[in-house]
């Protein structure tokens, strides 16, 4: 039967079906294009190696290929079935011609039908409440998705010495064995309080940015022992007390090789890590800036009495690395980091034959990352510098 509102788009080109199906797509470069075919959030259909021109009316399929899989959605640990929740597959026949994305919802009593290509591909399945699963490789059919249900963490975050409550604090999460977990996975109120569905299983739990970080981020860099697992049960809450520290701060400049302010650069924030630690180094946001007026910068999340370096990426050399620094809780370091001087080198461009000089030819160089350029003058010299 005919498809009613999908569209159908080539490269750089779209067309809507009409009432009986058909389109029309012209301006198109000779050769084989793909076509992808798109029913929004429900599914989407790629062709490839479709031949242009061609003469005459050309007839799409759709569904041809695909199987219709039928399955069912229950929580792990009741054997409930679960309406609502989404199935989406992605598959492709073997020889990559065709690829297919679709989405379905379950009925009432959990149940639903999704249409796949007989070839590599996977499954996710989502669902309020419920740890999403991820199912990769070929289906067998019917399909039953058994859900696990998410555990809950309760608590609140308190200065580690006054006890007083810490608003808009970021709670994180780490090594639940699960996906889909939001970062931050939520922030405290006014009182403190914060209020999650995490895991179900074992995971970490911790503050970090805002200008405040868990008390066992900065001991653990001591110890060498994590201590801020937490473990939350299918349905099951547990009540958590986040004890925190104010981070340390660090401004200073930039300078390059000639003592120049470095303006407009990168500077991050290197901290010792350990194998049982916080992955403190996928918060770039937080470890990151860019030096402004003079060369200077900011960096307020610094973990305090944690072994940490700076480094500046500038646009030419190697980059401005700062010596290994350490500060307490509070505490404000003013840096100044500079890049090595650089080696230099001359270059004479000169005509064969009569020995002149030759003006404005372009040179460049590279070692190991760095790259350097350099334009002759009127005497046809140049010097590469880094």
């Amino acid at each position: 039967s005919p498809c009613h509102g999908w569209a159908f788009v080539a490269p750089y080109h779209s067309a809507e079906l009409d009432a009986d199906g058909r389109f029309s797509l012209e301006g198109l470069d000779a050769g084989e294009v793909q076509l992808v075919l798109v029913q929004p959030g429900v599914l989407r259909v790629g062709i490839k190696g479709v031949a242009v021109p061609h003469e005459g009316e050309r007839r799409f399929v759709v569904d041809e290929g695909m199987i219709h899989r039928p399955g069912t959605v229950v929580a792990d640990d009741t054997g409930a079935p679960i309406p609502g929740a989404k199935v989406q597959t992605r598959t492709a026949t073997p020889d990559g011609t065709r690829d297919c994305t679709a989405s379905v919802e379950t009925d009432v009593a959990g149940r639903f039908t999704v249409p796949t290509l007989d070839g590599k591909g996977g499954l996710w399945c989502f669902a309020e409440g419920f740890d999403p699963l991820q199912r990769p490789g070929a289906y067998e059919a019917p399909l039953t998705l058994r859900l696990k249900r998410r555990g809950r963490v309760k608590g609140r975050v308190l200065q580690q010495t006054s006890r007083e409550p810490v608003a808009g604090a970021p709670v994180r999460a780490w090594n639940w064995y699960t996906f889909g977990l939001p970062d931050p996975l939520v922030r405290s109120d006014t009182e403190g309080h914060f209020d999650a569905l995490v895991g179900p299983g074992k995971g970490m739990l911790y503050v970090y940015g805002e200008g405040w970080v868990s008390t066992e981020v900065v001991g653990e860099a001591k110890t060498g022992i994590n201590t801020m697992y937490v473990e939350a049960g299918q349905g099951e809450v547990t009540t958590v007390e986040l004890l925190v520290v104010p981070t340390a701060r660090v401004e200073g400049r930039v300078l390059d090789a000639g003592g120049s302010p470095a303006v407009g650069v990168g500077v991050i924030l290197d901290h010792e890590e350990r194998k049982t630690s916080a992955p403190l180094s996928l918060f770039r946001d937080l470890t990151r800036t860019i030096t402004g007026d003079e060369g200077r910068f900011v960096l307020d999340n610094v973990i305090p009495e944690t072994p940490f370096k700076l480094r500046a990426v500038l646009p030419t050399g190697p980059p401005a690395l700062s010596e290994e620094l350490i500060a307490a809780s509070g505490e404000t370091l003013e840096v100044e980091i500079r890049q090595e001087v650089l080696n230099r080198l001359t270059v004479r461009v000169v005509d064969r034959d009569s020995g002149e000089g030759i003006a404005g030819v372009t040179l460049a160089a590279r070692q190991r990352r760095n790259r350097v350029a350099a334009v002759t003058g009127d005497d046809g010299r140049a010097e590469l510098e880094g």
